[in-house]
């Protein structure tokens, strides 16, 4: 990791940009204030990446749990599977940070979100498409969903990993 400050990958939504399905922001006080006193915050919203426009219909995940499809609520035939995954492996490969804090329930950032029935069954649930191509391109990334940020002992404990992966990152650069 090159930078001269801790980075954390962020929902954008999280930093207050309006980038979520209906137009809004889902902005975040421990990602504005504390975080962002601490850490380089590196906005990204995959929906947005992938291609699609804030607003837009609502996109879910439906059918198999272990290989989700994302699908537009108000048309499940309708699919955005292939260019989300593209746009979220792409993101997680060349993201250089020590962690990173994702939007809650999101199809592309939620960590556990829910999964529909599609036409050959399934349900249940999935990470997000986003964080499950994050996990896989950085194993032992700390992840913190926001919902997570208001336990204050969760919130140091992600805090002090992130800081721990920047700092080993740094003395392998020095070598």
């Amino acid at each position: 990791m090159t930078r001269a400050r801790p980075a954390l990958l962020v929902s954008a939504c999280l930093l207050g940009r309006r980038v979520r399905y209906n137009g809004r922001h889902a902005r975040h006080p421990a990602v504005a204030g504390i975080l962002a006193r601490r850490f380089e915050l590196i906005p990204v919203c995959p929906e947005v990446e992938a291609g699609m426009p804030a607003p837009r219909p609502p996109v879910e995940l439906a059918g198999n749990p272990a290989a989700p499809r994302a699908v537009y609520v108000d048309n499940p035939k309708r699919a955005v599977t292939r260019r989300l995954t593209s746009a979220s492996r792409r993101l997680a490969r060349e993201a250089l940070v020590c962690g990173a804090v994702l939007k809650g329930g999101s199809p592309s950032c939620g960590l556990r979100v829910k999964v529909a029935r599609g036409p050959d069954g399934g349900g249940g649930w999935s990470r997000g498409l986003f964080a499950r191509a994050l996990r896989s391109a950085q194993p032992g990334l700390p992840v913190i969903e926001e919902t997570a940020l208001d336990d204050g002992a969760a919130l140091a404990r992600f805090m002090d990993r992130a800081m721990a992966r920047w700092t080993r990152g740094q003395r392998n650069l020095a070598r």
